[in-house]
Parts: C-alpha cells; sequence; structure tokens
C-alpha cells in the first residue's frame, strides 16, 4: 500500500492527495503502523529519583554510602582495654541532568473544515502525546543503558545461551543484588532462542521447547490482547525477564542490550505546574512526566491551529557500587 509522508502543517492541499475523494474510508477507526509499544514504566524497575522543580538548578544529585552495616564487621580486640577506633564511611554520588523535549503538530482550517469525519484531525493526534512521551522515555533510557561500562557478550558474535548465562552469573557473584531486568532488541531475542535450540535440557521435552521458542501472546508492554508479547518473564528459567524494544543502541559495530536490578536507571523530573503560558485556557499539565500540552496560533495571520508538547525529564545509571549493570551486546 502507498505510504505519503505529510509535512507540518497539515493542509488540504497535501493532505487531499493520499485521503481524497477518491478513496473511501472503512467504517472503523484509522489503522495504526506497526510499532514498538513497550512501556518501560510498566515494567517496574525505572525509580523516580525525584523533581528538581524550583530548586534552582537542573541537575539532581543522589547520594549513596557504602562501609556501614552488612559492609563493616566488628574489630576483635585483644583484650578489655583496648581503644575502639572510629571507623571511616565511603560516601558518593550520582547525578541526573534534566533535558528539554519537545513535539509539535499543527493543521490549517481548510482542512478542518473539509476533512471527512475519519480523517487525521489534529485532537486525534493530541490524544498520542503521552505514547509519543513514553517513546522518548524509553530512547533515553537505552540511551543511558548503552553506556554501561562492563559488557557480556561480544561485538564480533550473535547472542548465545552462554552470554545469557554469564549475564545470570554477574548476578550471582555480586551479592546483594534485586532480580534484574534485561533489555534486548528483537533481534537479539531471536539470536538467543536459535541458540537454544541446540541445550540438551530441551531436546527430551517438545513442550518445553514449544514454550521457549514459540510466539507468546498477551500484549505489547502490559497491554491486553493478543498482540506478540514484548515481555519475556524468567526467560528460560534464568531468573531474568527479556523486554523486547527496538529502542536499543547499534554503536561499535554492536547492538547495546543491558540488564540492571530495579533503581538502576534512575529518572527525575521538573514538575510543569510553574509553567503560566500566554493561553492557559487550552492548556494541560502532566506534571508527573515533566509534561505541558499547550494550544499555539502558528503562522501569524495564517489560519492554522497548532499544539506544542514540552517535556522536562533526564535518566542516568546509578552507581556500581549500589547496583549491578551490565551490557549484553553481539554483532549488528
Amino acid at each position: 500500500m502507498p505510504t505519503s509522508s505529510i509535512s507540518p502543517p497539515y493542509s488540504h492541499a497535501n493532505v487531499f492527495g493520499t485521503l481524497g475523494f477518491a478513496y473511501q474510508f472503512a467504517q472503523e477507526e484509522i489503522l495504526l503502523e506497526l510499532q514498538d509499544k513497550l512501556n518501560v514504566l510498566g515494567m517496574g524497575v525505572i525509580s523516580l529519583r525525584g523533581d528538581v522543580a524550583s530548586s534552582g538548578s537542573d541537575t539532581l544529585r543522589v547520594t549513596d554510602y557504602g562501609n556501614v552495616g552488612f559492609s563493616l564487621p566488628f574489630t576483635a580486640l585483644a583484650s578489655e582495654t583496648d581503644t575502639v577506633a572510629p571507623s571511616p564511611i565511603d560516601i558518593g554520588y550520582e547525578t541526573v541532568t534534566i533535558g528539554q523535549f519537545g513535539l509539535s503538530q499543527s493543521e490549517t482550517y481548510k482542512e478542518q473544515v473539509l476533512g471527512r469525519e475519519q480523517a487525521i484531525k489534529l485532537d486525534r493526534l493530541k490524544a498520542l502525546v503521552p505514547d509519543s512521551w513514553l517513546r522518548t522515555f524509553r530512547d533515553r533510557v537505552a540511551l543511558s543503558g548503552s553506556g554501561i561500562t562492563t559488557a557480556v557478550g561480544s561485538a564480533a558474535t550473535t547472542l548465545s545461551v552462554d552470554d545469557h548465562l554469564d549475564l545470570a552469573s554477574a548476578y550471582k557473584v555480586n551479592l546483594g543484588n534485586r532480580r534484574p531486568s534485561a533489555m534486548i532488541d528483537g533481534t537479539q531475542f531471536d539470536e538467543l532462542t536459535r541458540s537454544y535450540r541446540n541445550e540438551p535440557a530441551f531436546q527430551n521435552s517438545s513442550e518445553d521447547f514449544a514454550k521457549l521458542l514459540g510466539l507468546m501472546t498477551g500484549g505489547a508492554g502490559g497491554i491486553p490482547g493478543d498482540f506478540v508479547t514484548q515481555m519475556h518473564p524468567n526467560f528460560a528459567g534464568v531468573g531474568i525477564d527479556l523486554a523486547l524494544t527496538d529502542s536499543i543502541v547499534q554503536s561499535g559495530g554492536a547492538r547495546q542490550g543491558f540488564a540492571f536490578p530495579p533503581g538502576g536507571i534512575g529518572w527525575a523530573v521538573a514538575n510543569t505546574l510553574p509553567i503560566q503560558p500566554a493561553n492557559p485556557t487550552n492548556a494541560v499539565y502532566i506534571p508527573a512526566f515533566g509534561l505541558f500540552i499547550e494550544e499555539l496560533t502558528g503562522g501569524g495571520p495564517q489560519t492554522i491551529r497548532q499544539y506544542r508538547a514540552t517535556s522536562f525529564f533526564g535518566t542516568a545509571l546509578g552507581s556500581e557500587r549500589v547496583y549491578t549493570l551490565r551490557r549484553l551486546i553481539s554483532t549488528t
């Protein structure tokens, strides 16, 4: 089927060629193209670090400390008169810097007048802004994950069962971790499942083999329905939940998947409630996401309707003294 890229503003002149009188609309809502619907907030592993609104700074500092509690044993004393020397503690911190992100779309008044009921209207697009925010948030999480220092796997090979087990070992030998999740792309997941095909443990059970390699349904990112799932809890019984996404960074000749325990990648927002727009009547505040949506008049005297969405948030890796973080890489 033909696909056209419509540049803003969405005027009657440039929309007519694709959605004109030569076509009949089905009596159903317009269908969306295939898209990655993974909602990383739904994974339950991204911790909100805080809000920097009215703080005077765009950077949030999170303190961590060590050489206390389970890290600090008592000292054996040789006699009852020995002096007990005070022990030092270790203090460090991580920072999350807030970025500013924007999205805008527009349409002409003529398109509003002539467009038919099933046409793509600005209000319909405006309602999808939260999904665009979730996409942006997921991209930033994946970008942070690609910066993890220690890697499992190789840029020269595909992802294998051994890589999967090496990833689990990282959390077994570093005691004190909470159960991790991993974000990988679909190609990495396909490589991993094909690698499991040769494992003796699955060769005697067609049922277990089918569960491992077959398509699973249950929604995308927590969305119910018969979508092919992007979430694979406890995949292959290793104990790591796998989440599939197109947001994985490809750099250095490798797909930069990654794994982290809850809180291992933190985020912060700037609450948008202090914003005072020129047209407050048509403004929408979503402070929990650092998101603000407003109506504008585009192009001065031109008859154009436009909205603009602005968001203030940031993501960052947690301290490796507190969390075990691993990149899970394979060849592109």
